[in-house]
């Protein structure tokens, strides 16, 4: 499963280990190191950025910031128990991580969805209620939220420590499921994507219904009375909506990007399944391509937030200039 499942289906052959060796595991484990590195840096430098910019102290922005966090540790606790079975299986030794270990480190996924629907919250709140705003998004509320979004994590997962399903293969650090051990796995994690995916979506429509009722308002306001307090007020409610309206289109294309990602991996893997079973392509698929499609997501996330993003992307712009003219300078001292 592209958005994060640790467990994935393979069929009985398997189950004597892998058929495809040569380079293959240590691309895999490159490609798992260097998408770690990326990944750290780039939500690093959005948090960061974030934390020295005194105007991006808000709701949305510090929830944004909790994203990153979730795709770093989803990043590392991807690599770690990967790495393991990969050293324990080339020093000859006895591999000491099993499915249900590596399977639980999958739970920030469920934290950065739930994330995404607590930011579509803060919007609503934000254009629903403008004038009361603040007082209801205060620094307690999105604690809450923040906290709220790792606990059901926790709690949704938690059972995997505590469940035998698939078997590990140490030399691609990976652990394969089938029957009702990979049904468990779309359970645990497709849910609460599906459920992110509706929420948010009805949310956003919710957004652009309200702004398009309050233009038409204004609209309708100005041909009847002219320029009056009721029309400048309606006013000031559509440049609320408008400066709100690219944390939204920021969150669209985030889920579509990470739609996109799944769909593509799923129509692929199908197609391998079915037309090429028990190929050199099937196996790549199986062994290095599912493994580590769960990196691209969060290696997505910190791109969109740190570029497409203008209230980030120009604060984090300028603290590179900043950082790089500083460090110039003092190599020109001696």
């Amino acid at each position: 499963m592209a958005s994060g499942s640790g467990a994935y289906p393979t069929n009985i052959t398997n189950q004597e280990g892998p058929s495809l060796h040569g380079p293959f595991p240590y691309i895999s484990l490159v490609f798992k190191l260097t998408s770690t590195l990326i990944i750290i840096s780039m939500a690093s430098l959005v948090c960061v950025t974030i934390k020295k910019t005194k105007r991006l102290h808000r709701p949305h922005n510090i929830l944004v910031a909790n994203v990153m966090i979730a795709d770093v540790m989803l990043a590392l606790w991807s690599l770690i128990p990967a790495s393991i079975m990969y050293i324990a299986f080339a020093a000859g030794t006895e591999n000491f991580i099993n499915c249900s270990l590596l399977n639980f480190t999958y739970h920030p996924v469920i934290a950065y969805h739930t994330t995404f629907i607590m930011i579509s919250i803060d919007k609503v709140v934000a254009i629903g209620f403008p004038f009361k705003y603040k007082r209801i998004m205060n620094q307690h509320v999105v604690t809450g939220m923040i906290c709220i979004s790792w606990l059901l994590a926790l709690a949704i997962s938690v059972h995997i420590l505590f469940t035998k399903s698939g078997h590990e293969v140490p030399e691609y650090g990976v652990c394969l499921s089938e029957g009702i051990d990979f049904l468990k796995a779309i359970l645990t994690y497709a849910i609460p994507i599906f459920m992110e995916a509706v929420i948010t979506t009805l949310l956003n429509i919710y957004l652009a219904i309200k702004a398009y009722q309050v233009r038409k308002q204004v609209q309708k306001e100005t041909r009847l009375s002219g320029a009056t307090n009721q029309v400048e007020a309606l006013q000031q409610k559509r440049r609320q909506i408008r400066k709100h309206m690219k944390p939204i289109l920021t969150l669209l294309i985030i889920l579509l990007g990470n739609s996109f990602i799944t769909l593509a991996f799923i129509i692929l893997y199908i197609l391998g399944r079915v037309l090429l079973a028990g190929t050199v392509y099937d196996s790549i698929m199986e062994y290095v391509v599912k493994p580590n499609i769960i990196f691209l997501i969060p290696f997505f996330h910190p791109i969109v937030y740190g570029i497409h993003f203008k209230q980030i992307r120009e604060p984090m712009m300028n603290m590179i200039l900043r950082c790089y003219n500083r460090c110039t300078q003092n190599s020109a001292v001696p």
